[in-house]
Protein backbone atom coordinates (compact mmCIF):
# COMPACT_ATOMS: atom_id res chain seq x y z
CA UNK A 1 0.00 0.00 0.00
CA UNK A 2 1.40 3.36 -1.03
CA UNK A 3 1.69 5.90 1.77
CA UNK A 4 3.12 9.35 2.37
CA UNK A 5 5.35 8.28 5.29
CA UNK A 6 8.56 9.28 3.48
CA UNK A 7 7.04 12.61 2.41
CA UNK A 8 6.13 13.52 6.01
CA UNK A 9 9.52 12.30 7.31
CA UNK A 10 11.45 14.38 4.75
CA UNK A 11 9.22 17.41 5.42
CA UNK A 12 10.37 17.27 9.06
CA UNK A 13 13.98 16.60 8.04
CA UNK A 14 14.02 13.39 10.09
CA UNK A 15 16.34 10.50 9.32
CA UNK A 16 15.02 6.95 9.17
CA UNK A 17 16.51 6.49 12.66
CA UNK A 18 14.75 9.61 13.99
CA UNK A 19 11.38 8.31 12.83
CA UNK A 20 12.16 4.79 14.03
CA UNK A 21 12.72 6.11 17.54
CA UNK A 22 9.42 8.02 17.40
CA UNK A 23 7.41 4.90 16.51
CA UNK A 24 9.43 2.35 18.50
CA UNK A 25 10.98 0.30 15.72
CA UNK A 26 14.16 0.06 13.63
CA UNK A 27 15.30 2.26 10.75
CA UNK A 28 15.18 -0.82 8.49
CA UNK A 29 11.50 -1.39 9.30
CA UNK A 30 10.66 2.26 8.59
CA UNK A 31 12.47 1.97 5.24
CA UNK A 32 10.53 -1.20 4.36
CA UNK A 33 7.25 0.52 5.22
CA UNK A 34 8.16 3.60 3.16
CA UNK A 35 9.13 1.56 0.10
CA UNK A 36 6.11 -0.78 0.27
CA UNK A 37 8.32 -3.81 0.99
CA UNK A 38 6.25 -4.40 4.13
CA UNK A 39 2.50 -4.19 4.69
CA UNK A 40 1.37 -1.00 6.41
CA UNK A 41 -1.30 -2.02 8.93
CA UNK A 42 -3.71 0.32 10.65
CA UNK A 43 -1.55 -0.03 13.77
CA UNK A 44 1.44 1.31 11.83
CA UNK A 45 -0.63 4.14 10.37
CA UNK A 46 -1.74 5.14 13.89
CA UNK A 47 1.83 5.05 15.18
CA UNK A 48 3.13 7.18 12.31
CA UNK A 49 0.16 9.55 12.62
CA UNK A 50 0.97 10.05 16.29
CA UNK A 51 4.67 10.62 15.54
CA UNK A 52 3.85 13.22 12.86
CA UNK A 53 0.97 14.66 14.94
CA UNK A 54 -1.49 14.18 12.07
CA UNK A 55 -4.63 12.18 11.40
CA UNK A 56 -3.40 8.77 10.13
CA UNK A 57 -5.73 9.14 7.14
CA UNK A 58 -3.46 11.92 5.85
CA UNK A 59 -0.77 9.30 5.30
CA UNK A 60 -3.02 7.79 2.62
CA UNK A 61 -4.17 10.89 0.73
CA UNK A 62 -2.84 11.28 -2.80
CA UNK A 63 -3.63 14.66 -4.34
CA UNK A 64 -2.98 13.56 -7.95
CA UNK A 65 -5.70 10.88 -8.09
CA UNK A 66 -9.46 11.23 -8.28
CA UNK A 67 -11.46 10.42 -5.20
CA UNK A 68 -14.31 8.06 -6.10
CA UNK A 69 -17.54 8.65 -4.18
CA UNK A 70 -19.20 6.09 -1.95
CA UNK A 71 -21.73 4.30 -4.22
CA UNK A 72 -24.20 3.63 -1.42
CA UNK A 73 -24.98 1.15 1.35
CA UNK A 74 -25.10 -2.63 1.31
CA UNK A 75 -28.45 -3.56 2.86
CA UNK A 76 -29.48 -6.61 4.90
CA UNK A 77 -30.30 -8.55 1.73
CA UNK A 78 -26.77 -8.00 0.36
CA UNK A 79 -27.91 -5.55 -2.34
CA UNK A 80 -26.41 -2.14 -2.96
CA UNK A 81 -28.85 0.62 -2.08
CA UNK A 82 -27.49 3.52 -4.15
CA UNK A 83 -26.91 6.73 -2.27
CA UNK A 84 -29.31 9.49 -3.34
CA UNK A 85 -27.71 12.08 -5.59
CA UNK A 86 -26.21 14.82 -3.43
CA UNK A 87 -25.81 12.52 -0.40
CA UNK A 88 -22.62 10.97 -1.72
CA UNK A 89 -19.64 12.67 -0.13
CA UNK A 90 -16.06 12.12 -1.25
CA UNK A 91 -13.78 10.53 1.28
CA UNK A 92 -11.03 12.34 3.14
CA UNK A 93 -8.78 9.49 2.06
CA UNK A 94 -8.32 8.83 -1.65
CA UNK A 95 -9.01 5.13 -2.32
CA UNK A 96 -7.53 5.61 -5.78
CA UNK A 97 -4.15 6.11 -4.13
CA UNK A 98 -4.50 2.80 -2.32
CA UNK A 99 -6.51 0.57 -4.60
CA UNK A 100 -6.46 0.46 -8.38
CA UNK A 101 -9.91 0.96 -9.94
CA UNK A 102 -11.47 1.56 -6.51
CA UNK A 103 -15.15 1.05 -5.81
CA UNK A 104 -16.41 2.13 -2.35
CA UNK A 105 -19.52 1.03 -0.44
CA UNK A 106 -20.69 1.41 3.14
CA UNK A 107 -22.16 -1.53 5.04
CA UNK A 108 -25.65 -0.77 6.33
CA UNK A 109 -25.52 -3.88 8.53
CA UNK A 110 -23.04 -6.49 9.77
CA UNK A 111 -21.88 -8.64 6.83
CA UNK A 112 -19.65 -11.64 7.53
CA UNK A 113 -16.47 -10.39 9.18
CA UNK A 114 -17.35 -6.72 8.56
CA UNK A 115 -19.32 -4.51 10.97
CA UNK A 116 -22.15 -2.12 10.19
CA UNK A 117 -20.83 1.29 9.16
CA UNK A 118 -17.59 -0.08 7.71
CA UNK A 119 -16.50 1.50 4.45
CA UNK A 120 -15.19 -1.11 2.04
CA UNK A 121 -12.69 0.01 -0.57
CA UNK A 122 -12.77 -2.71 -3.22
CA UNK A 123 -10.71 -3.33 -6.36
CA UNK A 124 -12.85 -3.79 -9.46
CA UNK A 125 -11.87 -6.66 -11.77
CA UNK A 126 -13.54 -7.69 -15.01
CA UNK A 127 -13.21 -10.17 -17.86
CA UNK A 128 -11.04 -13.18 -17.12
CA UNK A 129 -10.00 -11.66 -13.77
CA UNK A 130 -13.49 -12.29 -12.37
CA UNK A 131 -12.40 -15.89 -11.82
CA UNK A 132 -9.86 -14.61 -9.23
CA UNK A 133 -12.76 -13.73 -6.89
CA UNK A 134 -14.17 -17.27 -6.72
CA UNK A 135 -14.31 -18.41 -3.10
CA UNK A 136 -13.99 -14.96 -1.56
CA UNK A 137 -16.35 -12.19 -0.46
CA UNK A 138 -16.71 -9.42 -3.03
CA UNK A 139 -19.01 -6.88 -4.60
CA UNK A 140 -20.52 -8.39 -7.74
CA UNK A 141 -22.08 -6.34 -10.53
CA UNK A 142 -24.62 -8.28 -12.57
CA UNK A 143 -25.08 -7.55 -16.26
CA UNK A 144 -28.55 -6.11 -15.47
CA UNK A 145 -26.94 -3.36 -13.34
CA UNK A 146 -27.65 -4.72 -9.84
CA UNK A 147 -24.70 -4.79 -7.41
CA UNK A 148 -24.56 -7.19 -4.45
CA UNK A 149 -22.06 -8.19 -1.76
CA UNK A 150 -21.43 -11.85 -0.97
CA UNK A 151 -19.33 -14.95 -1.50
CA UNK A 152 -18.55 -15.58 -5.20
CA UNK A 153 -18.98 -19.21 -6.33
CA UNK A 154 -18.48 -20.69 -9.79
CA UNK A 155 -21.77 -21.39 -11.52
CA UNK A 156 -22.83 -23.03 -14.77
CA UNK A 157 -21.30 -22.18 -18.17
CA UNK A 158 -19.07 -19.28 -17.07
CA UNK A 159 -21.73 -17.76 -14.86
CA UNK A 160 -21.45 -17.21 -11.12
CA UNK A 161 -23.50 -17.72 -7.98
CA UNK A 162 -23.33 -15.13 -5.20
CA UNK A 163 -24.15 -16.25 -1.65
CA UNK A 164 -25.02 -13.33 0.68
CA UNK A 165 -23.22 -13.11 4.00
CA UNK A 166 -26.44 -12.90 6.02
CA UNK A 167 -28.52 -16.03 6.61
CA UNK A 168 -31.94 -14.72 5.67
CA UNK A 169 -30.94 -13.15 2.36
CA UNK A 170 -31.56 -14.91 -0.96
CA UNK A 171 -28.91 -16.50 -3.18
CA UNK A 172 -28.28 -15.23 -6.72
CA UNK A 173 -27.80 -18.34 -8.88
CA UNK A 174 -25.87 -18.60 -12.17
CA UNK A 175 -25.69 -14.90 -13.00
CA UNK A 176 -23.58 -13.18 -15.63
CA UNK A 177 -21.17 -10.70 -14.05
CA UNK A 178 -19.87 -7.42 -15.48
CA UNK A 179 -17.24 -7.13 -12.75
CA UNK A 180 -16.36 -8.18 -9.22
CA UNK A 181 -14.57 -6.13 -6.57
CA UNK A 182 -12.94 -7.87 -3.60
CA UNK A 183 -12.40 -5.64 -0.54
CA UNK A 184 -8.84 -4.39 -0.24
CA UNK A 185 -9.35 -2.01 2.66
CA UNK A 186 -11.98 -1.71 5.40
CA UNK A 187 -12.29 1.67 7.11
CA UNK A 188 -14.40 2.41 10.17
CA UNK A 189 -15.82 5.85 9.49
CA UNK A 190 -18.07 7.57 12.00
Amino acid sequence: MKTRIREFRKERRWTLQDLAQQVGTTAQTVQRLETENMTVSTDWLERFGEAFNIDPVQLLISPERSNPPILGDIGPDGRLEPAPSGNVKPLSVDPGALVRDAVCVRLGCDCGDFSEGTLLVCERQSGRNIQNAVGIDALAAFSDGDIVFGRVITGEAGRFTIVPLRQLAGIWYDRELEWVAPPKLALNIL
